[in-house]
C-alpha cells in the first residue's frame, strides 16, 4: 500500500504547448492536478543514510535529536511494506470500497476532438509515456470510441516532457461531485496538541483507484499510435479529487474525529454581548473560526452586520444568547 496524502495541489497552466490551432481554453481541473509538482523540497540540512529491510536507502535529517531519530527509525523500519518503490508495488484498491463513475448528463453531447498534429518530439514522449501506462496496467487500446480526447505537454522542472489528456469536453458533460474536500482549518485545528508534522506523497494515487468498467471507455485519448482509454482513475477528471477523498475517508475512518477547539469555543461562552462595532468584528471572529459547528452561519449573522439595521441591536443580542447554547 502506498504512502498516502489527499491532494491539494496548487493548479497551473505554465509551459503549456499547444498546436498553432489548438484553441481549447484549458485551466484548473481540466488539466493534470500534479502540474508544477515537479520541483520537491529538498532537505535544507545535513543527511544520514537509513537501510531499510528491503535493502532501499532512505535519507533522515541529521538535525533530528536523538530520541527523535530513534522513534522515526523503528516506525519506518517496522512499516517497510506500507510504501512502493515502483509501480509494479502498487495494490489495487478493491472496486466495491472505491470506483470512480463519471455519472454523464443524460443529454450530454459526446464529443470526440478532432487529433491535434504533435511534433517529433512531443510524439516520442506520448509514446513513451503510452508504454509505461499500458506496462503497468493502467491503459488499454480503445476502439469505436464516443468520447476522445487529445493529449498535451507540460514542461516539467526537469525540462522533461508531462503528457496530460485534455478532458475538457468530457468535463462539460458531468455534473461536479460535491463531496466534501478537506478544509485548511480541520487540517490545521486536526493538528493541535502534536509535536510532529508528517508529510506523505501518495505514489500514482489517482491511478489506484479503479474506473466503473462502464464508463473506461470514455477516458479515450488520442496518440499517433492508437488510441487507448484508462482503466484507472486518471487525472485530469473534475470529480477525481472528490473520489480519492471518499477513498481517504474510508482509509482513515479510524482516526478521523473532529471537534470544536476547546479553547475558541469558551472564548465565545465567556464573551459578553457585543456594545461596539469593534467587539461585534471580535464576536464574529471567533464565531468564523468554529463555523463548521454553525450551520448556515451566513444567513444567521447577515441580520446583525447590517449597519442601517433598525434592529441590529436586538438582533445582536438574540443571536449571540442562541450561540452560547449551541
Amino acid at each position: 500500500m502506498a504512502s498516502l496524502r489527499p491532494q491539494l495541489p496548487i493548479l497551473q497552466t505554465n509551459h503549456i504547448e499547444r498546436p498553432p490551432d489548438f484553441d481549447i481554453a484549458l485551466s484548473g481541473d481540466d488539466l493534470v492536478p500534479r502540474v508544477g509538482r515537479d520541483a520537491h523540497l529538498e532537505p535544507i540540512d545535513e543527511t544520514i543514510p537509513l537501510e531499510l529491510p528491503n535493502e532501499r536507502t532512505i535519507k533522515l535529517g541529521a538535525t533530528l535529536q536523538h530520541k527523535q531519530c530513534e522513534i522515526l527509525t523503528s516506525t519506518l523500519i517496522s512499516n517497510t511494506y506500507l510504501f512502493a518503490w515502483f509501480v509494479a508495488d502498487l495494490p489495487d484498491v478493491d472496486a466495491q470500497v472505491v470506483a470512480h463513475k463519471l455519472s454523464i448528463y443524460k443529454d450530454a453531447k459526446y464529443v470526440s476532438q478532432k487529433k491535434q498534429k504533435l511534433g517529433e518530439e512531443h510524439r516520442l514522449a506520448a509514446k513513451i509515456e503510452a508504454d509505461k501506462l499500458l506496462n503497468a496496467g493502467f491503459i488499454e487500446a480503445a476502439y469505436y470510441t464516443t468520447l476522445l480526447s487529445n493529449v498535451v505537454f507540460v514542461k516539467k522542472a526537469n525540462s522533461k516532457w508531462r503528457m496530460c489528456v485534455d478532458y475538457t469536453d468530457l468535463n462539460k458533460t458531468c455534473p461536479r461531485d460535491a463531496y466534501l474536500l478537506p478544509n485548511i482549518d480541520m487540517l490545521g485545528d486536526g493538528g493541535t496538541g502534536n509535536k510532529v508534522l508528517g508529510f506523505l506523497d501518495a505514489y500514482f494515487c489517482y491511478n489506484q483507484i479503479p474506473m466503473a468498467t462502464t464508463d473506461m471507455n470514455k477516458t479515450a485519448f488520442i496518440t499517433d499510435d492508437a488510441n487507448y482509454f484508462y482503466k484507472v482513475m486518471p487525472f485530469g477528471h473534475k470529480n477525481a479529487r472528490a473520489t480519492y477523498q471518499q477513498l481517504m475517508d474510508k482509509v482513515f475512518s479510524h482516526i478521523m474525529g473532529i471537534e470544536a477547539n476547546p479553547e475558541k469555543s469558551n472564548a465565545i461562552i465567556e464573551m459578553r454581548s457585543p456594545n461596539s462595532v469593534k467587539e461585534l468584528q471580535r464576536f464574529i471572529g471567533h464565531l468564523t473560526a468554529i463555523s463548521r459547528f454553525l450551520p448556515k452561519l451566513f444567513e444567521q449573522t447577515q441580520p446583525i452586520i447590517q449597519p442601517k439595521s433598525s434592529c441590529a441591536t436586538t438582533n445582536v443580542n438574540k443571536f449571540f444568547k442562541n450561540t452560547k447554547t449551541l
